[in-house]
C-alpha cells in the first residue's frame, strides 16, 4: 500500500506544481497581453490588466508607463493626469512618464480651450506641459518627442521665441522628421 500511495504522490506531485505554475502566470500578466489588447482596440480590458501588473510588480515603471499611455488613447486625460502624477512620485526621473504627463497636460488643455470658460485652466496645463517636457529634454535631450512635446506647448501658450528655437533645436537633430511620430 505505501509503494502504491508514493507513486500516487510521484504522479500528483508534478501535475500539482505545472498547475502552480499556470495559475502564477495567470497572476502576473505580460506585458505582451497588454499591449496586444490595446493593439486590438480593447483599451479598458488592457487598462484592467495593465493595473494588474502594476500591483503585482510596483516597482517595474513599465506599468506606470503603459497605464498611462493607455488612458491617453481612451481620451481619459483627467485620469492619465492622476496616474502621472501617483507614477512620477514613484519614478521621479523617468523620461517616458515625464514626457507622457506633458502630452496628457497638453491634451488637457486642448479639451479645456474648446469650452468658453476653460482657457485660464488650460493655460495652466500648458505650462505644466511645459514643465514636464522640460525635465523630460533635461534629462534625455535626444528624444524627439520630449522636443516636440515642448514646442507645441511653448507655441500653444504664445510662446513663439521659446517654439521656434525648440523646433530649430528638433530639425537639427532630426532633419528627416522633427516631429516624430506625433
Amino acid at each position: 500500500m505505501r509503494g502504491r500511495n508514493a507513486l500516487v504522490l510521484c504522479l500528483l506531485l508534478p501535475l500539482s506544481c505545472a498547475e502552480a505554475q499556470e495559475t502564477q502566470t495567470d497572476e502576473l500578466p505580460r506585458p505582451e497581453r497588454i499591449q496586444e489588447l490595446a493593439d486590438a482596440g480593447k483599451g479598458e480590458e488592457a487598462l484592467a490588466l495593465c493595473r494588474r501588473f502594476m500591483e503585482a510588480r510596483p516597482k517595474d515603471p513599465f506599468g506606470a508607463r503603459k497605464e498611462l499611455a493607455l488612458l491617453l488613447e481612451l481620451g481619459r486625460f483627467d485620469d492619465a493626469l492622476d496616474s502621472g502624477h501617483r507614477s512620477l512620485r514613484r519614478f521621479r526621473k523617468d523620461v517616458l512618464l515625464l514626457e507622457r504627463l506633458a502630452l496628457a497636460s497638453q491634451r488637457k488643455a486642448e479639451q479645456l480651450a474648446q469650452q468658453p470658460s476653460g482657457r485660464r485652466k488650460a493655460s495652466l496645463h500648458l505650462q505644466d506641459a511645459v514643465r514636464f517636457a522640460e525635465r523630460a529634454v533635461k534629462s534625455d535631450p535626444k528624444r524627439r518627442e520630449s522636443l516636440a512635446v515642448l514646442g507645441m506647448a511653448q507655441f500653444q501658450l504664445g510662446k513663439v521665441p521659446e517654439a521656434l528655437k525648440t523646433a530649430t533645436r528638433l530639425a537639427e537633430r532630426f532633419p528627416e522628421s522633427p516631429s516624430g511620430p506625433l
